[in-house]
C-alpha cells in the first residue's frame, strides 16, 4: 500500500480498476478489484511533498494523465499494463492538478508556486521617486 496520506482516489470507466495516489509518494497504485489484497501494478511520478498531486482518467478508461511535481503531465495505459505511453512539459512549475474534458479532446492543469510577481515596476527603480513622473510599466 501507500506510505503517505490518501490524496485521491478513483474508479476507471468500467468500474473494474481502483487507482489511487498519496502524498510524498512517486507512486500510484492500481487494484483489480477482483483481487484488492495485491496491487495490480505502480505508475511512476513525481510528487515528493505534501502538496496533493491529482490524476485524472480520461472517459474511455484507457488512459490516465497524472500531474508531476517537475512540471510533466505523464500517460499511463491503464487497462493492462500501466505502462508510460507520453509525456509532455507544459510548465516549469509545479503541476498539481490534471483534468480531462469528458467529451471534448481538452486537457487542463493548474500550476503554481508561491511565488508573486510584481505587476509594475517603476522606471526609475524606486518607488519613493522625488520626481514629478508617475511613469510605471507593466513588467512581463
Amino acid at each position: 500500500g501507500h506510505k503517505g496520506g490518501l490524496t485521491q482516489v478513483q474508479f476507471s470507466a468500467d468500474g473494474r480498476l481502483l487507482v489511487t495516489g498519496s502524498r510524498r509518494e512517486n507512486k500510484l497504485l492500481c487494484w483489480d478489484l477482483r483481487n484488492l489484497g495485491m496491487v495490480l501494478y505502480t505508475m511512476e511520478r513525481q510528487c515528493t511533498n505534501n502538496q496533493k498531486v491529482l490524476f485524472d482518467i480520461d472517459w474511455s478508461g484507457a488512459h490516465l494523465y497524472t500531474a508531476c511535481q517537475s512540471g510533466k503531465v505523464k500517460v499511463f495505459e491503464l487497462q493492462r499494463s500501466g505502462d508510460l505511453v507520453a509525456e509532455y512539459s507544459p510548465s516549469q512549475s509545479v503541476l498539481n492538478c490534471v483534468s480531462i474534458h469528458p467529451r471534448l479532446p481538452l486537457l487542463a492543469t493548474s500550476s503554481g508556486e508561491r511565488v508573486i510577481q510584481p505587476l509594475y515596476t517603476y522606471s526609475d527603480g524606486s518607488p519613493d521617486s522625488d520626481s514629478d513622473s508617475t511613469e510605471s510599466t507593466a513588467s512581463e
